[in-house]
C-alpha cells in the first residue's frame, strides 16, 4: 500500500476514533446539563463536523454530523416529555410503598 494511502487510512482511523469519543462527550453531557448547553454543545460538535467534513471530504462525515443532530433532538424531546410523565408515577409509587410499610 503506497505512503500516501497509508496516511489517509490512518487519518480517517483516527477521525472514527473521535467520533466515537464525540458522540460519548455528547450523552455524558446530555446527562448532566442545561437545555441551553446542550444546544450550544450540538452547535458547537456540528460545527466541528462539518469542518472537517470539508477538509476530509468523506461523506461519512456528513452521516455523523446528521447522526448526532437527530440523536439529540430526539433525545431531548423525549427527555421533555417522559419526565413529567414519570413524575406522578414515581409519587403514586412512593405513596403506596410508604403506606405498605410505615
Amino acid at each position: 500500500m503506497p505512503a500516501f494511502l497509508q496516511l489517509v487510512y490512518h487519518i480517517h482511523l483516527t477521525f472514527l476514533i473521535f467520533i466515537i469519543f464525540l458522540i460519548i462527550l455528547i450523552f455524558l453531557i446530555l446527562l448532566l446539563t442545561s437545555i441551553l448547553l446542550t444546544l450550544i454543545l450540538f452547535a458547537l460538535i456540528l460545527f466541528i463536523l462539518i469542518l472537517l467534513t470539508l477538509v476530509f471530504l468523506t461523506p461519512i462525515c456528513f452521516l455523523f454530523c446528521i447522526i448526532i443532530l437527530l440523536f439529540g433532538i430526539l433525545y431531548k424531546s423525549l427527555f421533555l416529555m417522559v419526565i413529567p410523565l414519570l413524575l406522578p408515577l414515581a409519587k403514586a409509587i412512593i405513596a403506596a410503598y410508604c403506606q405498605e410499610h410505615l
